[in-house]
């Protein structure tokens, strides 16, 4: 059972509520007669007190008071900086202020109260402003997908495409919706590489477009995804997690190894790491370099029961019974609720003939919580999933778990037709 691999891709391109990060602005629009008269009106009013200025300074030059002179000049910062910062940029301070009003609705849990406040500011911007404009639809996006409707979610970010087609932000984030939450993975990986296409250097497209070429079992082309977030963030400990485990999906293991080795260089109190990197020493013969990967994922996540189940597994291959089934129990006192666990005790005490009672026992438990849907999502087999979503994603990873439960029971169902032949089903 390998350690999920970790998806940032969300998180590192999430939408600000005070100033989105990944809005984009590349399409020039003309004003409203009333926006450029309202341009000229401040323009005028700078002019005129830009001469006054301008003739108190030649004053002050010529009776040498250079002191009133550097007053006059911080006066003058003070008195334009500001109206022509906001000139400059074509941001209205009204439509300012509105976003904020609005993103404290956000902040408050007056959620479908800010989503109709950015749309109205996102419509009366029209095509004045389009960073407002991105914003707006942007949050609206946002809210939806926190609020679980994710089809509207995927109306906003489509609808912000309608207004601005070159917003590689807004391609990313339907993207994301097409992934994380309606089963598009297809759909997702072009909006991905449209936004690539806008923003050559995206970093969080190429990452949701591994995983969603992962999902598909695309394993090569979401390891030349990730190769590709690499490039841009040689740093990023998730992405070389990500590939390692899709190195391994195509039993490529030196090089699953050498990307989880430069993960824990990188975030070596990371514990996860060291169950990915144990499983492929594992798989390579290297017992002793794997227990050691595994005592310090132990050790770093002592509450976690899948390293003491992958220590216990190991442990049994190396016929180190006592050692084996005590992190086993340790396990299942973890865990009691995960059915996964107590299916693999059961496993393990099966291939004893003095511990086939022990072992019924526990299918019987693991066959009673993995038929309630309601039970803990069951973590087995994580080389099968190449990614653990954010518990953000519950519905798609219920779903998932319905799936993984099914699989689950039918494995247990063999095992008890093999063994426990008194014990009802």
């Amino acid at each position: 059972m390998a350690m999920a691999e970790n998806n940032s891709a969300n998180r590192g391109d999430s939408v600000s509520q005070t100033s989105p990060s990944d809005s984009e602005n590349d399409i020039g629009t003309a004003q409203s007669p009333s926006a450029a008269a309202t341009n000229l009106h401040t323009l005028e009013r700078l002019a005129t007190d830009l001469r006054c200025i301008l003739i108190n300074i030649r004053d002050r030059l010529w009776s040498g008071t250079y002191i009133g002179l550097v007053q006059i000049v911080i006066g003058l910062l003070s008195l334009i900086g500001l109206p022509a910062i906001f000139y400059w940029l074509n941001i209205d301070i009204n439509d300012e202020q509105r976003l904020k009003n609005a993103n404290n609705l956000a902040q408050n849990g007056r959620k479908i109260d800010a989503i109709d406040a950015y749309r109205s500011i996102a419509s009366d911007a029209g095509g004045n402003n389009d960073q407002i404009v991105a914003d707006a639809w942007l949050m609206v996006g946002r809210l939806w997908i926190e609020e679980r409707e994710f089809e509207k979610a995927l109306s906003a970010y489509t609808e912000l495409i309608r207004l601005q087609p070159e917003n590689a932000a807004a391609y990313y984030h339907r993207g994301n919706v097409r992934r994380e939450h309606l089963d598009q993975a297809r759909d997702a990986i072009i909006d991905y590489d449209t936004a690539l296409s806008l923003r050559q250097n995206y970093f969080e497209a190429y990452l949701g477009k591994g995983i969603a070429e992962s999902r598909l079992g695309w394993i090569k082309e979401a390891i030349e995804s990730y190769s590709g977030a690499i490039r841009l963030q040689p740093r990023a400990v998730a992405v070389w997690i990500n590939r390692g485990a899709a190195y391994s999906k195509l039993d490529e293991n030196d090089k699953a190894f050498a990307d989880y080795s430069e993960a824990i260089r990188l975030l070596p109190t990371y514990g996860g790491i060291y169950i990915n990197r144990g499983d492929i020493n594992r798989k390579l013969g290297r017992h002793g370099e794997a227990l050691a990967d595994y005592s310090t994922a132990i050790q770093l996540l002592p509450d976690f029961s899948y390293g003491y189940i992958n220590r216990a597994n190991l442990l049994l291959e190396l016929d180190r019974y006592d050692d084996a089934f005590a992190d086993y129990d340790e396990a299942v006192a973890l865990d009691r609720n995960d059915p996964a666990v107590h299916y693999a005790r059961g496993l393990a005490a099966s291939r004893d003939p003095n511990r086939i009672d022990a072992a019924c026992s526990d299918f019987s438990t693991a066959l009673t919580l993995a038929q309630n849907v309601g039970a803990k999502v069951p973590r087995i087999d994580f080389r099968n999933r190449l990614v653990e979503e954010r518990d953000a994603n519950r519905s798609r990873v219920i779903s998932e778990a319905v799936g993984m439960n099914s699989d689950l029971i039918s494995k247990i169902q063999a095992s008890v037709a093999e063994k426990c032949s008194g014990l009802e089903n």
